[in-house]
């Protein structure tokens, strides 16, 4: 027998309910109405805002759509970056030592000696001890922005430079990435540019850091013009399909930022036909 259509929220509902009876401790994890989980009572929430309460369930599984309780799942489990970072920010905030969370003093310190052009992109007014730092380590300083501020800076889209391919040696992006609609080809471009072996260090803003993937930005939510609640691993996956080599990847969870340095290899040589 088909249930009328505006009986089936209703059915839905029923039948998790039932189900945890079935299996007491458990909850059936719908993911387009059930928001936070506890063990004695169900929230639920808009569609498409999903929550997921570390401090009481501690396994999801995808197969069977069951979240068991911490009592309930095995001893061993794998390592959640996620909830470590929750740990992390609470200990910031209660603690009166902190690390350097300056985002340029963090990205700056994987930036390698070396000659030729270093892009800053993107920033539309060279901050000075960006500016210092590389021309010390001996590059020739080149910021652009796609909205400069001064004529220092050349107007570029990270999307679309206008670079030729294989002549910048290293590229310093600070906070960009979370404002490019199009943030892969933003990576395939930094890749096009850079010489063989050249180094790409990039520090962005991260929400989650073992999540597959991020989430789209819910309008009217972010203030800061971003174009997606980034994952650390989806990141890390765009750059390796880019053609990167992943040579460090710096996860800062006191402050939730990702710095990645990214190496260009050298194009693999071709042997003659038959060798």
């Amino acid at each position: 027998m088909q249930i009328p259509s505006p009986l089936r929220p209703l059915a839905r509902t029923i039948g998790r309910r039932l189900f945890g009876y079935i299996l007491p401790g458990r909850r059936v994890y719908d993911p387009s109405t059930t928001g936070t989980y506890r063990l004695d009572r169900e929230f639920v929430v808009p569609n498409g805002q999903n929550i997921f309460d570390p401090a009481v369930f501690g396994v999801y599984d995808l197969a069977s759509e069951i979240v068991m309780s911490k009592a309930e799942a095995p001893d061993k489990q794998p390592l959640n970056l996620d909830i470590c970072c929750k740990q992390t920010q609470i200990h910031r905030r209660q603690s009166a030592r902190t690390l350097d969370a300056d985002r340029n003093h963090v990205a700056l310190r994987s930036l390698e000696r070396g000659t030729g052009i270093c892009l800053d992109a993107c920033s539309p007014r060279p901050v000075p001890i960006v500016k210092q730092t590389i021309q010390q380590l001996g590059y020739t300083y080149k910021a652009i922005d796609i909205s400069p501020a001064v004529p220092e800076v050349q107007r570029e889209d990270l999307q679309q430079l206008s670079f030729a391919d294989n002549t910048i040696a290293q590229i310093l992006s600070v906070d960009t990435l979370e404002h490019v609609p199009d943030y892969k080809l933003g990576l395939r471009e930094m890749h096009r540019v850079l010489m063989p072996e050249g180094l790409a260090v990039i520090h962005l803003p991260i929400y989650y850091f073992d999540k597959p993937e991020g989430e789209p930005i819910r309008p009217g939510v972010d203030p800061w013009e971003h174009t997606r609640y980034f994952s650390a691993r989806e990141v890390i996956a765009a750059a390796i399909a880019a053609g990167f080599i992943l040579m460090r990847a710096q996860f800062c969870l006191d402050y939730g930022a990702l710095v990645a340095v990214l190496a260009k290899p050298k194009p693999t040589a071709v042997g003659p036909a038959g060798a």
